[in-house]
């Protein structure tokens, strides 16, 4: 499951709008969209079938989007997994170790950093 958690100035940004509340659903509806489709990526590559899966309607597109690559990706290795390294002092979540069109990668958010690694 992913945990989203707003940036401090910007939920005090928009308590200053007259209708912080509506501004407020649409933050909520977005980090619903975006674990809903988190969710359905990583029970995907669990090898959960593609019919199975839940997603919302506001993410279909995103699906239809992803899907042909999530299709070239096998051999998942590991995914969601915590990794330290005390050396060179960084830590943060390995979301997905697998191989990508016969090459193995890893993909690595670290800091909110989405690190790429093909």
């Amino acid at each position: 499951m992913l945990i989203a958690v707003a940036p401090a100035n910007l939920t005090e940004n928009i308590s200053s709008y007259p209708y912080n509340c509506i501004y407020t659903v649409v933050i909520v509806d977005l980090f619903a969209n975006g674990s809903n489709l988190h969710a359905a990526i990583h029970q995907y590559l669990s090898g959960k079938p593609e019919g199975e899966l839940v997603l919302l309607p506001a993410n279909d597109g995103h699906w239809r989007s992803i899907v042909s690559v999530l299709n070239d990706i096998t051999d998942v290795v590991c995914l969601e997994k915590f990794i330290r390294h005390t050396h060179l002092q960084y830590c943060g979540v390995l979301d997905c170790v697998a191989e990508y069109r016969s090459v193995y990668t890893g993909v690595i958010a670290v800091h909110y950093l989405l690190v790429l690694t093909l």
